[in-house]
């Protein structure tokens, strides 16, 4: 995606200014909304300003990048005024985005496609593709990892932050905020918490909802408001249909093993494990012939080598492993052939 001209990004720095001073108020913010709606690159644009300030907090304890936000920053003046000017505020962004890009801690800023206007505010959808994992920053310090093959959009509003899991598992970290409640809402069901570190995930046969720490309420969608609604606490994780959902003790860790690049398995049938790596690694892994589908496996395996996994089944059991000319692993029966 191309970047927002330079007039829009010059607009957009005011913008941020304005509604981050303390002269900000309802005037201010519906005037946004209007500017907002103008254009596409308005959009784009001020979406960037929120997503390279989320991204430079990240890095505000970096001593490699103080000396070059003092210098962008802290100018000689008798006063610091109210809000930046355009002018000062674009400097400031673009010297602090020079330092992100000479830092080794580099991060890069990729817009994700497609953001639109929706309502008063702006919509954005990440996703990861198999086997690739992504962290995004949110603009009120809260993040989301994604797991691979994942999707989700971004809704924030003045006085709501609403997040849709449209497929695979994400994990949240929320920054509390009392005014502005933060809804995870996927397939029938919607978590809502204030701050807490949870995991949603749709790749099962119902929605799963992990609780890490915290405390999250998760109730159904019904159009009438009325249903079951649940509390969970930590170590909990609510599964099945919403009308008789299981919550049970799980451990936390092995359930959010996959940030960190791990699958753990525990007595599990092959042909589920195959199915696993394949969700996760870069490339498939089949089981080829049904007579050692029911083969349990356990274990700690990183999806991303999969020719480790590999090894360990030969070692283990009387399996063949064969590569196909995609890539993928396929398991065979070794008595079958000999």
């Amino acid at each position: 995606m191309g970047s927002p001209d330079e007039k829009a990004r010059a607009e957009a720095a005011d913008w941020f200014a304005r509604m981050n001073s303390d002269a900000a108020n309802a005037g201010t913010a519906a005037a946004l909304r209007d500017w907002l709606g103008q254009n596409r690159a308005n959009a784009e644009a001020y979406l960037e300003q929120e997503m390279l300030w989320a991204e430079m907090a990240q890095l505000a304890d970096d001593p490699r990048l103080a000396a070059h936000r003092r210098a962008a920053l802290d100018e000689e003046a008798p006063q610091r005024p109210t809000f930046w000017s355009v002018g000062r505020l674009a400097a400031a962004t673009t010297a602090l985005a020079a330092c992100l890009a000479i830092s080794v801690a580099v991060i890069l800023l990729q817009l994700p496609e497609p953001v639109a206007i929706v309502d008063d505010y702006i919509l954005v959808r990440h996703e990861t593709q198999t086997g690739e994992r992504l962290t995004v920053a949110l603009p009120d310090r809260s993040e989301i990892t994604l797991a691979p093959a994942s999707q989700v959009e971004v809704l924030y509003r003045e006085q709501t932050r609403d997040i849709r899991l449209v497929s695979g598992r994400a994990f949240f970290s929320v920054a509390r905020d009392l005014n502005r409640p933060f809804r995870v809402e996927a397939e029938d069901r919607v978590v809502t918490a204030l701050g807490t570190r949870f995991q949603v995930a749709l790749d099962e046969a119902a929605p799963e909802v992990l609780l890490v720490d915290g405390l999250v309420e998760v109730s159904g969608l019904s159009a009438d408001g009325t249903g079951p609604v649940y509390r969970l606490q930590p170590g909990q994780r609510l599964s099945g249909a919403m009308s008789s959902a299981l919550v049970e003790q799980v451990d936390a860790d092995e359930e959010t093993a996959w940030r960190s690049g791990q699958l753990v398995f525990r007595n599990q049938p092959l042909r589920d494990v195959a199915a696993e790596f394949s969700r996760y690694a870069p490339v498939n892994v089949r089981v080829a012939d049904t007579s050692i589908g029911d083969l349990r496996v356990s274990g700690v395996f990183h999806y991303e080598q999969v020719g480790a996994f590999a090894s360990a089944l030969q070692r283990t059991f009387d399996i063949e492993v064969e590569r196909a000319e995609d890539g993928s692993y396929l398991l065979h029966d070794a008595s079958e052939t000999r």
